[in-house]
């Protein structure tokens, strides 16, 4: 089914660290000097002097968070919502907060009012109940807990959230993929070769329980720390997947999995070292296993699949090729795919479509810029079919769309969430530690891709 033509809609994304909402202890300092985003509560309120430098800070994130949506959310109308009152209200509410999760909690409500994708807040406090999750379950594997991992679930040391400094971080897997379907995490594939494979897990089966805690618990204490995360549900399957069951270190892991009939079946499986690369995907964001499969599945068919649009990603795409030269077919599995870099999106565009062709349109407040392919030397002329899946979010969504709106692809699944914006990172504060970051995103949905048989 051949789809329509779509508009991209750009703005600028920020990343709240630290400075403007710190999660952890730290030492008092002496009250700075007001910035120009606390006179811009100022200017709303007419009313800011706080008598502590924590009050001052948890004011700087509010104005700060208020005035970058003010000054570049594409929509200047706000889609008909008076911000400027949205901010004093906000503003106001910021001043009685009594600690930096509740102005987490506030941003989260505030951006929240205009309900659009790559916008929202992942505070330090999301993170950190990731840990104390991470914690717990290592302590049950028999792994000997560093203080550093104590501090981050407990007490908050300098520099311990090992998700954003650790290059070590997610080495080791048992090779299952997760989604929640009907409010249960259900393994959706099981890699070749893996203990999990080797074990007799199978895809259908529920994942009930890691190391004896119900994933109930486990999900449970995470939502509670993020209570207006947008989309945390949907998420979920990663964070477990990606944080908890894949881990820096190879002990062993016991799942608990429902088969078909609901019987408990329980799996104690070894990690593995993943085939991945630890990558920094955008400042300010954990560190990412980027990960890539490329192989032939007949003489005429080959097949590639990635789990985000990297800059590693080109290379080794365009080896991919070589090695398929001669090949009629292509299949790209772009399920599970959480996007990634536009430029990455438009230079693998380019090895399948001619140079300079549109992806589309990226347009901002009084603006707009062509989106074209970058031209590479190396092309596939052959047949194309993409996967997606409602996991295929942002730049693997605007991939698809364009492809399959220029008859270039045929686009295989099920609808994809219509989440995709380009975007990026803004510091709203120097950070005081890097032991806490809190992450806003500002985006519209675009159309959704439309799978056809």
């Amino acid at each position: 089914m051949k789809f329509l033509k779509f508009t991209f809609s750009f703005l600028m994304a920020a990343v709240v660290f630290a400075a403007a909402i710190s999660v952890y202890g730290q030492k008092k300092k002496r009250p700075r000097k007001p910035t120009r985003p606390a006179q811009a509560v100022r200017s709303i309120t007419g009313t800011i002097s706080p008598s502590d430098e924590a009050a001052l800070r948890r004011d700087i994130a509010m104005a700060t968070a208020w005035s970058i949506v003010n000054k570049t959310y594409y929509d200047a109308t706000f889609g008909g919502q008076d911000w400027e009152k949205i901010g004093t209200e906000f503003a106001l509410r910021a001043q009685k907060a009594k600690t930096d999760d509740e102005v987490d909690d506030l941003i989260r409500e505030m951006v929240g009012r205009l309900n659009k994708s790559h916008f929202g807040v992942l505070s330090g406090s999301f993170y950190r109940s990731i840990e104390a999750a991470r914690k717990t379950l290592a302590a049950k594997e028999g792994r000997k807990v560093e203080p550093s991992d104590a501090d981050a679930a407990t007490d908050g040391g300098e520099g311990s959230l090992d998700l954003f400094n650790d290059d070590s971080n997610r080495k080791y897997g048992v090779g299952i993929d997760l989604r929640k379907i009907d409010g249960r995490l259900v393994i959706v594939s099981v890699a070749a070769g893996s203990s999990a494979a080797e074990a007799g897990v199978r895809p259908g089966f529920i994942l009930d329980a890691i190391n004896g805690v119900p994933l109930s618990e486990i999900t449970a204490s995470i939502a509670k720390a993020a209570p207006n995360v947008r989309h945390l549900e949907r998420m979920l399957p990663l964070v477990i997947k990606s944080w908890i069951l894949d881990r820096d270190y190879s002990l062993n892991v016991k799942v608990r999995c429902l088969d078909g009939n609901d019987t408990p079946k329980e799996f104690d499986l070894e990690r593995r070292p993943l085939n991945g690369e630890i990558i920094s995907f955008a400042n300010g964001f954990p560190k990412q296993m980027f990960e890539y499969e490329s192989r032939p599945l007949s003489d005429e068919i080959g097949y590639i699949r990635f789990n985000m649009f990297s800059y590693q990603l080109l290379g080794k795409f365009c080896d991919s090729l070589a090695a398929f030269k001669g090949k009629k077919a292509l299949i790209l599995d772009l399920r599970g795919n959480i996007g990634g870099l536009l430029p990455a999106m438009r230079g693998l565009a380019g090895m399948l479509e001619p140079k300079g062709t549109s992806l589309g349109t990226l347009s901002s407040r009084g603006e707009s810029l062509d989106l074209l392919t970058d031209d590479k030397v190396k092309k596939f002329k052959g047949k194309l079919v993409i996967l997606i899946d409602d996991q295929s979010r942002s730049a693997s969504e605007l991939f698809s769309a364009a492809l399959q709106d220029k008859g270039r692809a045929v686009v295989i699944g099920v609808p994809t969430p219509g989440e995709a914006l380009p975007s990026s990172t803004v510091r709203l504060r120097p950070a005081r530690s890097c032991s806490s970051r809190s992450q806003t995103f500002f985006g519209r949905p675009v159309p959704r891709s439309k799978a056809s048989a």
